[in-house]
């Protein structure tokens, strides 16, 4: 595939996912958040099994747009359950550890990316070095999350 055709894929998921941002009052309004997320799990695991199947850049853009509605649809509702699920004085900590959970996970791609990009020659030891960062990151999440259990 040209990177013409990989580039549409990515933002054939993009705009969906923002699109369905737009509709998502509409549809929370009218199914619960167990259905919105039991449903976009189910459309999800399908379009990952269809995905290695599709041969053409038009077929893999039409599911990445869908993959795009199905996961830009909970990412709302996921925050509402955890709202919900949360006990009204740690309402703030579930939040932030959501909020830091999802920004190192994203920083954790973006310095991949960008170890690579410099590595050069040292691609391999610059890509180790960031994954034994993001182990460590994802370790002291996990303990603190353990921590924060028996508090």
């Amino acid at each position: 595939l040209s990177a013409t055709t990989i580039g549409s894929i990515l933002g054939a998921f993009a705009l969906a996912a923002t699109a369905i941002r737009l509709v998502m009052p509409w549809l929370a309004s009218r199914l619960s958040e167990r259905v919105v997320i039991g449903s976009a799990m189910l459309v999800t695991a399908v379009l990952f099994a269809a995905y290695p199947l599709v041969q053409t850049g038009w077929a893999m853009m039409v599911l990445s747009a869908l993959l795009g509605l199905a996961l830009g649809s909970v990412q709302p509702m996921i925050m509402s359950t955890l709202h919900q699920i949360t006990p009204k004085h740690r309402h703030g900590e579930a939040l932030g550890f959501a909020a830091v959970r999802h920004s190192r996970c994203a920083g954790g791609r973006g310095r991949r990316v960008l170890g690579g990009r410099c590595g050069g020659g040292r691609g391999f030891a610059t890509g180790m070095a960031h994954a034994a960062q993001s182990a460590l990151t994802r370790r002291r999440l996990i303990a603190c999350q353990v921590r924060s259990a028996f508090i």
